[in-house]
């Protein structure tokens, strides 16, 4: 699967993408992990299971494939 910019995912929403880029911040709550994916265009959230991302350190460098979601209008 070709790789998209951070800064295309807004026209990717509903559609399964892959980024790539450095772990920029990681909030770990055991079972749930964010990741902030940073790339040459800009910065993402990411979130996965700690079984996935758990032993990930900033700034390591990842693939990562993905649905595209757009964030709740009340949570902006």
């Amino acid at each position: 699967m070709e790789r998209t910019l951070v800064k295309d995912t807004i026209n990717k929403v509903g559609e399964t993408i892959t980024l790539k880029g450095w772990v920029n911040t990681k909030r770990d709550h055991s079972k749930i992990v964010f990741i902030d994916l940073r790339d040459r265009s800009g910065l993402i959230q990411i979130v996965g299971t700690g079984e996935l991302f758990g032993n990930l350190k900033l700034e390591e460098v990842i693939s990562v494939e993905g649905l595209v979601k757009s964030r709740p209008e009340r949570l902006v």
